[in-house]
Order: C-alpha cells, then sequence, then structure tokens
C-alpha cells in the first residue's frame, strides 16, 4: 500500500505531518460480491448475493433492537448525540441523534498490521503552505473577508472559469466559490474569502485545468478550517 505526507498546516508542532493512503481504487458491492464468488471457489453470484441480502436485513434488524455487533470484520456500537437537560429529559430528535460508531475488528487489525506501506510523493496539487491574515492566537478559526495565503505547485487557474478556482466546502455539501484573487500564480495565491460565508467547518479546495489538458485538476488542503 502507497502512503505520503502532507503538512498539518494549523498546527505549530515540529511534528506536523499527516500521512495519507494512496488508494488504488474503490470495490462496491457488486464487486465485492464477483471477488467472493471468483471461478474455482465453487460459489455463485446469486448465493453471495443472497447471503449478502440478508446480512444487511439481520444486522440491520439487530442494531434497531439495541445489540452491539461484534465480528473479526468490524464492531459496531450504538451511540447517541447531544446533551439532555436533567435526569427528567428524553431523547428528542431536535436536540438529539442516534448513529452507530465502527471499528476494526481482529482480522481488519491483524490485516493492518501485515500490510506493507511505500512512501511516494503526493500527485496532482501538493499544497504546501496555508495562512490567513486573521486566524486566531491558537490558529483554529477564521472569518468572513479573510485575506487568504496559499502556496504549493501547479496552484495557477483562470477565474473567468466557473469551474475553476480556489472552493471553501462546507459539510452539508454548500460550496463557496473565491472570486477575489491578488495573486494566482504557479506556486501562490492570494484571495480574500466571501463575506457571506456561513459559520461551520470547511475543507479548502483549489480547481484548475492544466494547460493542454481537458480534464479538470483538483486539490485539497489536508485539515478543515473552521469559521465560528
Amino acid at each position: 500500500m502507497e502512503y505520503f505526507l502532507y503538512k498539518n498546516h494549523l498546527s505549530k508542532s515540529q511534528e506536523n505531518f499527516i500521512g495519507r493512503t494512496a488508494a488504488i481504487g474503490v470495490i462496491n458491492k457488486a464487486e465485492l460480491i464477483e471477488e467472493v464468488a471468483k471461478e474455482g471457489t465453487g460459489i455463485t453470484i446469486y448465493e453471495v448475493e443472497s447471503i449478502f441480502k440478508r446480512l444487511e436485513t439481520v444486522l440491520a434488524d439487530l442494531l434497531k433492537k439495541g445489540y452491539r455487533i461484534n465480528t473479526p470484520i468490524i464492531n459496531i456500537t450504538p451511540s447517541i448525540k447531544g446533551l439532555f437537560t436533567d435526569y427528567e429529559d428524553s431523547f428528542d430528535k431536535s436536540r438529539h441523534s442516534l448513529h452507530f460508531k465502527t471499528s476494526s475488528g481482529v482480522l481488519l487489525k491483524q490485516a493492518a498490521e501485515e500490510t506493507r506501506l511505500y512512501k511516494r510523493d503526493p500527485l496532482n496539487y501538493h499544497i504546501d503552505v496555508i495562512k490567513f491574515t486573521n486566524l486566531s492566537e491558537k490558529g483554529e478559526s477564521l472569518s468572513p473577508n479573510a485575506i487568504g495565503e496559499l502556496r504549493g505547485n501547479n496552484l495557477k487557474l483562470n477565474p473567468d472559469d466557473l469551474e475553476q478556482g480556489i472552493f471553501l466546502l462546507a459539510e452539508d455539501g454548500k460550496e463557496y466559490r473565491i472570486s477575489i484573487y491578488a495573486h494566482n500564480t504557479k506556486n501562490k495565491q492570494t484571495f480574500q474569502v466571501p463575506s457571506n460565508i456561513a459559520p461551520g467547518k470547511y475543507i479548502l479546495e483549489l480547481r484548475s485545468l492544466p494547460l493542454n489538458s481537458s480534464l479538470l485538476k483538483k486539490g485539497r488542503l489536508s485539515t478543515s478550517l473552521l469559521f465560528p
């Protein structure tokens, strides 16, 4: 398995690099079923599909009843988010939510121990440094109209192309596109955060179209940004 390093730009610690694995692809449910029913296993795709469907139904039913699921592959535990006012308070969907936390089972833990890792350079847009002029002292939060400076490689973009630009991606899926740039070069971007950005946690993503290419390239900052 390959991995690469990204700098944690909001940490002041000297040991502030984050390791990221580089997946060679994504296996969906149908492809996983085909792998299980490979030629020579004696198992048909129909059999695997039937067991898979039954397993999904049983797991969901058991979790709804309040069971925890412990298997060699994965462990699933119910969890409630949200605060209660006192002992008399009850679950309220407007203030509380039920989630299912997952963790690796012994089989996945063993697989992690046995996996060999190979370091490589980051692909596409390696964002080396980012700073905003009005970061808090702890470096945790930002504000609307902040002047941001982004340094890295292959950062130049066409601001007139609405598909290109620096985007702030909210957790709810909304995107804020940067429209004001002071510097727009290969190794440096200086820009202004939109004044109408809503409070929340965001991912910074740069999108550009390289010369002589029809494929839009994307690069993300490895850490999220918080607007209080």
